[in-house]
């Protein structure tokens, strides 16, 4: 009987010993195998639609001839319209909160490398709602390329704290870019301007 006991250990240990190296071999195969030798999908299908096609009616390439570049179904353009740049600039330079009976001046730098048709905007924001103050843009709210422009407004009902003045710069390509300014200022940014 202890005979046996030693044969049944020494099977399975080869047979662990076995299933341990096939599994290892499996595996060194997969990562160490080059791409060649590694079938996917897409080449068996290529080859069973390749070996229905006659030999003889496929022409030979020598390797002179320049094998034709892989094309895509459309056409890919860079866009080169560029979104114009905008600056809100406060030319009171008010280091207090604004009365509702003051006139705020402020002016919008724009800069378009594309000298496109620039269309403008200005707002004040007030909790979750934007007061539109587009009409107040001297000499227009349209652009054409780069400019500035002025507004004069006094303070809308409902500001409180702080004045939030948000613009927008649309090229008539529809790139877009937005500038904000907060009233009153730091008195340090009123000094480096």
């Amino acid at each position: 009987m202890p005979r046996r006991r030693l044969q049944r250990r020494n099977f399975a240990r080869w047979t662990a010993i076995g299933l341990i190296f096939s599994v290892a071999v499996g595996f060194a195969f997969v990562v160490l195998a080059d791409d060649d030798r590694l079938e996917t999908p897409l080449d068996l299908e290529e080859e069973n639609s390749t070996s229905k096609i006659s030999e003889s009616s496929i022409p030979e390439l020598d390797n002179a001839q320049v094998q034709p570049e892989p094309t895509l179904p459309f056409e890919v353009t860079e866009v080169q319209n560029q979104a114009p740049k905008i600056s809100l600039e406060d030319l009171d330079c008010w280091t207090e909160m604004p009365k509702i009976s003051d006139l705020v001046t402020v002016q919008l730098v724009v800069d378009d490398p594309d000298d496109e048709l620039i269309i403008l905007d200005l707002g004040v924001l007030i909790d979750e709602r934007v007061v539109d103050l587009s009409d107040q843009l001297v000499p227009a709210s349209e652009l054409s390329g780069s400019g500035k422009v002025q507004a004069t407004f006094s303070i809308p009902t409902g500001v409180k704290n702080y004045v939030h003045l948000i613009a927008h710069a649309t090229d008539s390509s529809g790139a877009q870019s937005e500038a904000a300014l907060i009233l009153p200022q730091n008195s340090e940014n009123c000094n480096s301007e």
